[in-house]
């Protein structure tokens, strides 16, 4: 019985391929992470105003108890429980180590473990080892994903659970089970935990159950935990804002579709910015900026880039990468999710991780098949081909990225923190209204109203009505933190009746900037923040 059990465990390490690899990959993201958060030595912090919000909500939860942006107040929901469970138990549990830092601790793991499990799937498939190894440590070549590492946010985690979850519910190496089926299922419960739309993985990979050799009890199995996981947070969000899904989604949706530059042009023009999504992983490219010249030569690269990638994935499909396939299957599904829910492209393309992930991986594999097509061409000179494609990219797109994370950091510090900073000595007593209210409302803590709708579920209604003005006199707040260029305008401002109207007279007060060089780049590749916080009293008619 003995000998039968270790050679059943040999027979499932030989399948899940040799050591070096994952020793590889491992190595590849670690020495990548660690050239990327080179800057965080001198410029500590993140990089982007949201980021502080989900600090914020776990702060409040694990000292007040209270699931919301303002202490002792149920009203937000959060757009991930789960994230936001992981973020209390720094405050809780481990109070002096800097919030920072324990995101960077679990990000780097998730990120690892996204390796090691594009590679498991790779090896799972049948992917020869050294090809396995390049498709998985490609990721770690493109400084625009890597970035997701250092923003404090649950990109990385939904990621994780995403790959988990398939490579638990398709056993082609070994006989599925029930303990692996309830696995399923539990990491399908945790996604949707972390991101609302989890679901629809659970929806697409549970009927897949013939594919993945899973029995009806299986199916059944994994089902129900999943189901017990989902209803969590939809039930919490009931109970804190009165909707399935939290206010700050309706906020951000209100953008999208209340404002102006909502609607089929905007759709439009989303697809425009898209296509510049993985040049932005090599330059800071400016799309409203370039002449008609300029764009034309961005979609001839993409073009070539989307040729390579449909070629790669032709090969996946013709050799049968089952697992492989559903993964990709699933990073478009995702991105399309996006499209119809919540269009945006900014913030560093985080609405879209999986697209950043995919970029460089589908490319290499495209350049390898591309080249194996050739007669008489052996595997070296196709491996060789795309390692120097990615040690070029990796070159250009973690030094920029660097720079973008140190601008960043440092743009937040400059404008919100030193706003947060002038508000707590000089209106510590008094209610404000704020948009970017990210660090701001970190750093005071409380006496806060969010303009984008995250403080308060009866504003909603004033939002989507085009009644701010009214809203704001009605609560007596005279305070306003806005977000301006250094031309004193702001898009935002105007779409929520507060600059340009009559009604209204806008005293500025205080000011706080970053110089443009260090905002432009962070600002073109990310849309992070306004170049300053400005401070009025408003005088409502």
């Amino acid at each position: 019985m003995q000998q039968s059990t270790s050679a059943s465990q040999a027979f499932a390490w030989r399948s899940a391929g040799p050591r070096w690899a994952y020793i590889v990959v491992t190595g590849v993201y670690i020495i990548a992470l660690a050239m990327m958060g080179s800057p965080l030595r001198t410029h500590f912090g993140f990089p982007l105003d949201d980021s502080w919000i989900h600090q914020t909500v776990g702060r409040n939860f694990a000292t007040f108890g209270s699931l919301g942006y303002l202490p002792h107040q149920r009203s937000s929901g959060s757009t991930s429980l789960l994230w936001t469970l992981i973020l209390s138990f720094n405050y809780a549990v481990l109070p002096s180590l800097s919030p920072v830092l324990y995101c960077l601790a679990i990000n780097t793991v998730c990120l690892i473990l996204i390796g090691l499990l594009i590679l498991r799937l790779a090896l799972r498939d049948g992917m020869s080892p050294a090809l396995a190894v390049l498709w998985a440590a490609a990721p770690a070549c493109n400084g625009n994903f890597l970035w997701l590492a250092f923003i404090g946010m649950e990109h990385l985690l939904f990621i994780t659970l995403s790959l988990a979850s398939i490579v638990l519910w398709i056993q082609t190496d070994r006989r599925p089970s029930l303990r692996t089926a309830a696995a399923a299922g539990l990491t399908l419960g945790l996604l949707c935990m972390t991101r609302p739309e989890g679901i629809v993985l659970a929806a697409v990979l549970l009927p897949l159950f013939s594919l993945a050799r899973r029995t009806l009890r299986e199916t059944a199995l994994a089902g129900s935990i999943t189901a017990v996981f989902a209803a969590l947070p939809f039930t919490v969000n009931l109970i804190t804002s009165g909707a399935l899904l939290p206010v700050t989604f309706k906020g951000r949706q209100w953008m999208y579709f209340a404002a102006h530059f909502g609607g089929t042009f905007y759709r439009m023009e989303l697809i425009g910015q898209w296509i510049m999504r993985p040049l932005k992983a090599l330059l800071p490219i400016e799309g409203s900026s370039l002449t008609s010249s300029d764009r034309m030569a961005v979609f001839g690269i993409t073009a070539v880039l989307l040729a390579l990638c449909g070629l790669a994935l032709y090969t996946f499909f013709k050799r049968r990468y089952i697992a492989t396939l559903v993964f990709c299957a699933w990073t478009v599904i995702h991105s399309l999710l996006y499209v119809i829910v919540l269009p945006i492209s900014g913030h560093g393309g985080r609405y879209q991780p999986f697209l950043l992930l995919l970029l460089t991986p589908l490319v290499a594999a495209g350049i390898y098949s591309g080249i194996r097509l050739l007669p008489s061409t052996s595997q070296q000179p196709a491996l060789a081909a795309s390692v120097l494609f990615l040690c070029l990219v990796g070159a250009l797109s973690l030094h920029l990225w660097r720079s973008i994370l140190a601008n960043g950091i440092e743009h937040i510090h400059l404008s919100h923190a030193a706003m947060a900073a002038y508000l707590n000595a000089s209106h510590i007593d008094q209610e404000i209204a704020v948009f970017d209210i990210g660090r701001i409302g970190y750093d005071r803590g409380g006496n806060i109203i969010d303009l984008g709708g995250l403080t308060d579920e009866n504003y909603i209604y004033s939002l989507y009505n085009n009644q701010v003005p009214q809203y704001l006199k009605s609560h007596k707040i005279a305070l306003l933190v806005l977000p301006v260029d250094t031309s004193d305008r702001s898009v935002i401002a105007g779409e929520l009746n507060l600059m340009d109207n009559p009604d209204i007279i806008l005293k500025p007060l205080h000011r706080d900037c970053s110089p443009y060089s260090v905002w432009r780049n962070p600002w073109v590749e990310t849309r992070l923040a306004f170049q300053c916080q400005e401070l009025f009293r408003a005088t409502i008619r």
